[in-house]
């Protein structure tokens, strides 16, 4: 539908859960990319869509196939830092054209979130938007410095709960390995201790991926970052588990970038994941990983 009806500027990302939603783009590209390790939209220049474009590009949808939308997600990275008031004027323009929508997901930066008001949020969850998923990457204040990514451990859990007393469901990612060689550990620990103060409803973890693009390669080149090893992000993995005491809490490591898929209930789940994930450092299939000539993910 996307390609024959709504012209998107590519590439476009959506969240795994959203591979049957229909995908508007109401931004392009990301307000602050400015992540050390990210390489989604280094090639865009930021703008944002306003609600009479967006309700141009819906008008050319056939009526046949808006009657089919019951999921939408807005994209790009962080959707959630347009203004209040475009937002609920895009949730009504895209009620008008998808009467059987049920809900809008959306991006959102930790920093998106506390911008807006206790009232703001409300408001957009009265007028459709529900599921957010938030980029944390990590728990720990150091590491978020190193990465360059803007925000703080109090901000991330301030956001959460702040989106939550609003009614929002959170699907918040960590990424496995940003920390490096010298910050393991305190990743595993922190991002475990923020998962356990806000309680999300959805926690993901990925691995982080060194691309051409993303500035962390230079780093690695120069030697001013050392790339966990492979062995140490299984580990970091385990200790990230270890030390979540959440419940009902929905857990996956089901993307791609994971030496492991996972998925499973917290706490109900956690002995089981644990087990799984020593069974693999102990497999022939995870020494084909740790072994690696170059101690970690990548090859220069």
């Amino acid at each position: 539908m996307n390609e024959f009806f709504i012209k998107l500027d590519e590439p476009v990302f959506r969240p795994p859960r959203e591979h049957d939603s229909l995908i508007i783009q109401a931004s392009i590209g990301c307000s602050r990319n400015s992540c050390l390790f990210c390489a989604m939209y280094k090639g865009k220049k930021f703008r944002v869509k306003m609600p009479a474009e967006i309700e141009n590009e819906a008008a050319r949808v056939p009526e046949y196939f808006r009657n089919g939308v019951n999921k939408i997600f807005l994209a790009d990275a962080n959707a959630f830092c347009i203004k209040t008031d475009d937002l609920l004027e895009t949730a009504f323009v895209l009620k008008k054209y998808f009467v059987n929508n049920r809900f809008i997901s959306v991006y959102a930066n930790p920093l998106d979130i506390i911008e807006k008001s206790g009232d703001e949020l409300k408001a957009l969850r009265a007028a459709g938007y529900k599921n957010l998923y938030v980029g944390l990457e990590s728990g720990s204040d150091r590491v978020l410095k190193l990465m360059n990514k803007a925000g703080s451990f109090k901000e991330s859990e301030a956001a959460m709960n702040k989106a939550q007393e609003a009614g929002f469901v959170l699907s918040v990612t960590v990424l496995l390995g940003i920390g490096g060689k010298k910050y393991s550990g305190e990743h595993a620990a922190e991002s475990a201790r923020l998962i356990n103060k806000c309680a999300p409803r959805f926690v993901n973890t990925l691995t982080a991926a060194l691309y051409e693009t993303a500035p962390l390669y230079n780093m690695v080149k120069s030697g001013d970052f050392e790339f966990a090893s492979n062995c140490d992000i299984i580990n970091e993995h385990y200790n990230f588990i270890d030390g979540l005491s959440v419940n009902r809490v929905i857990y996956r490591s089901n993307h791609v970038s994971n030496f492991i898929g996972l998925e499973g209930v917290l706490s109900k789940d956690k002995a089981r994941l644990l087990e799984s994930l020593l069974k693999f450092k102990n497999s022939r299939e995870a020494s084909n990983f740790i072994n690696l000539k170059t101690g970690g993910n990548y090859e220069f």
